[in-house]
């Protein structure tokens, strides 16, 4: 039924506009899935009462059309794509709530092609975590946390600038993670 809202606004939205013989353009943002031909497609749309937002996804095929996929409520959150894995596997979806993400991932497969709801393989989620740096399509990650290495005692320690992917800030610390185990421990050293 949320979805019937969302497309009854979008259609008096859209008729209100060609009525004024304008045409409708919504930003969409194509994102390329490693060794797919399929594109993920994005179009966000910013409540006035910004950053909860409204997603709607779209799988770009071979031939260029638009598949509908799914439709996100941000409700107190914003929605966005955070990435795939290294081949594809899996689909990285954000939730930031007063700039603290949590990720929810599913198989790529399963977004693509099940029926709704999408069940998910997991949830990455803690206050500390600012991003999912990298995913393999084994489940395993390098998460960046909001913290410096001096600030973390975790039970592996911080991961080294040489063992952290491109772009990363190094002045952060980074941990491994499986995406099928318990949520990491991560506890400040406050002084």
């Amino acid at each position: 039924m949320k979805h019937m809202n969302f497309f009854a606004v979008l259609w008096l939205l859209t008729g209100n506009v060609l009525a004024n013989d304008q045409e409708l353009t919504l930003p969409i943002s194509c994102h390329v899935i490693p060794d797919h031909s399929d594109e993920l497609c994005v179009v966000a749309t910013y409540s006035r009462d910004y950053p909860v937002n409204d997603v709607v996804f779209y799988r770009r095929n071979e031939f260029g059309s638009f598949d509908f996929l799914e439709a996100m409520k941000g409700d107190v959150a914003h929605v966005f794509l955070s990435g795939f894995s290294k081949g594809g596997k899996y689909t990285m979806i954000g939730y930031a709530e007063e700039g603290h993400p949590s990720f929810i991932i599913y198989s790529t497969a399963t977004f693509f092609s099940s029926p709704r709801p999408i069940p998910s393989v997991a949830l990455v989620s803690h206050y500390s975590i600012t991003r999912i740096a990298s995913l393999d399509d084994k489940g395993n990650a390098i998460i960046e946390l909001r913290d410096s290495p001096a600030d973390i005692q975790s039970e592996q320690g911080c991961l080294s600038a040489e063992q952290l992917p491109e772009y990363s800030d190094t002045d952060r610390c980074h941990i491994t993670y499986s995406i099928f185990q318990e949520p990491p421990e991560i506890k400040m050293d406050i002084q």
